[in-house]
């Protein structure tokens, strides 16, 4: 038995030096991870100031978002009111181009009947001067 008091008084030895130089290493650690913690710390700090900043630009790229959609609403809308204007210009340019066609023919016919007129007219004096010239 007093073998194994003295194992256990050993044992018991070791223990506490180990305790104490583990113990010793523990709080040079723990000390070490107080510093880690409060650096941390500050980060996490930061990283929410930044957190609170790209919220408030996310919002308003989300009204930049928004305002962009309506213009490009408008936008569309304004194409196809482009879209009927254009339809209606070539209509009427197509309309203006049959009025002239219109418009050459009955200048057409207005000269042919003005000129057939002069020449019923001198042929009318021409046989009134040959009928005066007859009597």
């Amino acid at each position: 038995m007093y073998d194994q008091e003295l194992l256990h008084a050993i044992s018991d030895l070791l223990d506490e030096k180990l305790n104490a130089a583990i113990g010793s290493r523990f709080e040079e650690i723990d000390a070490r991870f107080a510093g880690i913690d409060a650096r941390f710390d500050r980060m996490e700090k930061r990283l929410d100031g930044i957190d609170a900043r790209l919220d408030g630009i996310d919002a308003r790229l989300d009204r930049i978002e928004e305002r962009q959609d309506r213009m490009e609403e408008r936008q569309d809308r304004m194409e196809l009111r482009l879209e009927k204007v254009e339809s209606v210009v070539s209509a009427l340019q197509h309309g203006q181009m049959e009025m002239h066609k219109e418009l050459k023919n009955l200048s057409d016919r207005v000269e042919n009947t003005y000129m057939l007129a002069l020449e019923a007219w001198g042929s009318s004096m021409e046989n009134r001067n040959l009928l005066e010239a007859s009597r």
